[in-house]
């Protein structure tokens, strides 16, 4: 018998099942740094709207108005009353009204802008989650595990997201 040499093309780049195991990793850690920073982004935000609650209860206390006051936070005056009356054993500080005013005014800015960033990360993971589902890259009880969402918020947050230019139901973009 004689031995054959091996003729022909051979192949010398990356194996489609390395270019898969690449993306799955790709996609988990993005999938993880987006958890981080909504996690982060939602305990600055409950960090945020506590102070601006004290400071509207203080600035309350010292005599300022909460109309004002509702325009300063960009809330409604409602909502500024139920900030003061849940700090109802504060004892006037003596500030003056611009103080109290120019405080509540960075904290709303601060806090709208916190809200922003969130529902700009948020808008990201939907589109992540829409295409990657999309695409079965992952089944939804992988997706579930990555994201902390249950399988079936995650069907239904991704119904009709990135598909055929229209958006999710919920921002009531054209269907």
């Amino acid at each position: 018998m004689q031995e054959s040499a091996a003729v022909g093309y051979r192949y010398r780049g990356q194996s489609s099942l390395d270019q898969h195991a690449a993306r799955l990793d790709q996609l988990r850690s993005t999938f993880e740094r987006h958890r981080q920073l909504l996690a982060f982004k939602s305990a600055r935000l409950r960090g945020v709207a506590s102070m601006l609650n004290r400071q509207l209860a203080l600035a309350l206390a010292d005599g300022v108005k909460a109309g004002p006051l509702a325009e300063a936070a960009r809330l409604s005056r409602r909502e500024v009353m139920l900030a003061g009356l849940a700090f109802d054993d504060l004892q006037p500080s003596g500030a003056p009204t611009q103080h109290h005013l120019a405080t509540v005014h960075s904290l709303g800015d601060e806090l709208s802008s916190i809200k922003l960033s969130k529902a700009a990360t948020e808008a990201d993971r939907l589109e992540l989650l829409a295409t990657t589902r999309r695409q079965g890259i992952m089944d939804d009880f992988e997706l579930a595990r990555l994201t902390g969402l249950r399988h079936d918020q995650i069907r239904r947050l991704t119904w009709g997201v990135g598909t055929h230019g229209a958006t999710s139901r919920r921002t009531g973009g054209p269907q």
